[in-house]
């Protein structure tokens, strides 16, 4: 989509916020040549976790509960748990009617090959249809997708909690990674100062910066808004009675897109990247061998949910990289990940994230929907 790219890793000239010095080279990679994101010497340390997690008292049938998506970081977070720790862990996984066929095929292998139970919560398809739908027609209006994630960044982090607090089960051990937070470099593009743990604490600033950024990235206007605001209106009371009806609380059903924040009361969130350390690329090896993981072609990441390609085709749109491609930048800037494998997968990600969002508009018939044009001019039905 776009040739001028950082000489270091593969972010584009057209980034928002981004600056390049003379060296061809981005403000991304020399702030974190000087000030890494995280290292090792950051880390906690597997001792203070073990440390942490005997505090509790070891009375109960489950030691942790694992939310398990099927993708390689929450998978990994459970092998670990088990093998490393010699835990007894509890798998959570929220099924959205949109996770795909080989991320539950990872969350049965892993739990089978670990002997580790699962329970799957599994949203109401009618709802997730009607919220798509609508989701859909807003986005035809603007331009752009959006609310395509639906209400999955709340539920996936409430529904663990939801099972642990049921079954008394002291620990939420959390698979939430810096270096693959879109959100963070986004956030930086618009606030320099921005740190982890401020999108880790949804606040009010984290959700003012994005929303503000949204409505520069679509042009909205007088107009556009009169156009969506029914089916804005449809989307919300959906959005909020599904999230009640899943045992979200209400100050969270009512203000969603502040994000879920984890209890002060009740079982505790562990952030296990706040500990350990792992290789996000060679690692998957090992999660291959020991526990059957898989990954689609060309892909290790966000792979576990259909819908994916869409907001991936709205960040393509935006900024000029795909999501896939912010997430290689971090991990060239630790030196897990070469540039030029890196360029090659993105280049890819580029020709065919709209066949991809045209095959599953298919697949859900809905046919009569016309795909945002990507930022080069490209109308999906126009070739």
């Amino acid at each position: 989509m776009v040739n001028n790219r950082c000489k270091q890793c593969i972010m584009p000239t057209e980034y928002p916020g981004i600056i390049f010095n003379s060296e061809g080279v981005c403000s991304y990679c020399t702030q974190s040549n000087s000030n890494t994101e995280k290292n090792n010497t950051d880390l906690l340390g597997k001792d203070k976790l073990i440390e942490f997690i005997r505090s509790a008292e070891k009375t109960r049938e489950f030691d942790c509960v694992v939310p398990l998506s099927g993708g390689k970081d929450s998978t990994y977070v459970l092998y670990y748990a088990v093998k490393e720790l010699g835990l007894k862990p509890l798998a959570v996984t929220y099924d959205s009617g949109f996770l795909t066929q080989i991320a539950m095929e990872n969350v049965h292998n892993a739990c089978d090959a670990l002997n580790v139970p699962c329970v799957i919560e599994e949203a109401d398809k009618n709802i997730q249809d009607r919220l798509l739908r609508e989701s859909l027609g807003i986005s035809e209006t603007l331009g752009s997708f959006v609310r395509t994630c639906l209400n999955c960044s709340t539920l996936i982090q409430a529904i663990p909690i939801k099972v642990a607090k049921q079954r008394q089960i002291p620990f939420v051990l959390w698979g939430d990674s810096a270096r693959e937070s879109v959100r963070l470099v986004k956030m930086r593009s618009r606030l320099k100062t921005a740190k982890y743990e401020d999108v880790r604490s949804n606040t009010l600033i984290t959700s003012v910066i994005e929303k503000v950024s949204k409505l520069r990235e679509v042009n909205m206007t007088p107009c556009k808004f009169i156009c969506i605001f029914p089916r804005l209106v449809r989307y919300r009371l959906l959005s909020f009675y599904q999230l009640l009806s899943l045992g979200v609380p209400l100050k969270n059903a009512i203000f969603p897109n502040i994000g879920f924040a984890f209890p002060k009361k009740g079982p505790q969130v562990i952030h296990f990247f706040d500990y350990v350390d792992w290789d996000p690329v060679g690692g998957t090896v090992v999660l291959a061998r020991e526990l059957g993981w898989k990954h689609p072609p060309n892909r290790k990441s966000r792979f576990d949910c259909c819908l994916y390609c869409f907001a991936d085709h709205a960040v393509l749109q935006a900024d000029g990289i795909s999501a896939d491609g912010v997430i290689a930048c971090n991990l060239i800037r630790e030196g897990l990940l070469s540039r030029e494998e890196a360029l090659q997968a993105e280049q890819l990600r580029e020709r065919t994230v709209v066949e991809e969002c045209e095959r599953i508009i298919s697949e859900l018939s809905l046919d009569d929907f016309v795909l945002p044009a990507l930022r080069n001019g490209r109308q999906s039905h126009d070739g």
